[in-house]
């Protein structure tokens, strides 16, 4: 269904304006040429979205790090996803300073955007 209903929106928006309100990332990253963040009725930002992942770039990380140490990250940064591995857990935040020595920065996505947007901003250095 969920495939069907990314094609139609492209087919539509192909010869006109769709507007689409959505929570579901994916959707809008698979189809949206002009995307609108609106947030507790006031727009938050308009642009294209190569416009808005340009503007995250740097901000966004990743890093292993323990179970235990996962809960005080999230206090601490916009955790925009988590991964369970074998060694550990694979964080993925949100921030304008290096959350930890050891993260990357990684490329941005849609939902790293809409967080940013969005969330209560959390940082502190590590």
């Amino acid at each position: 269904e969920r495939v069907r209903f990314r094609n139609l929106l492209s087919d539509l928006g192909g010869e006109r304006i769709v507007i689409l309100s959505t929570h579901i990332v994916s959707d809008v990253e698979a189809t949206a040429t002009d995307i609108a963040i609106i947030h507790k009725g006031h727009l938050k930002a308009r642009a294209y979205p190569e416009q808005l992942l340009k503007q995250m770039e740097g901000s966004v990380w990743e890093w292993m790090v323990t179970s235990e140490e996962l809960p005080a990250l999230k206090q601490q940064f916009l955790v925009s996803g988590t991964i369970r591995r074998m060694d550990g857990v694979e964080v993925r935040a949100v921030s304008t300073v290096r959350p930890s020595p050891e993260a990357q920065p990684v490329t941005p996505n849609l939902e790293d955007v809409y967080l940013s947007m969005v969330a209560q901003r959390k940082e502190v250095a590590a």
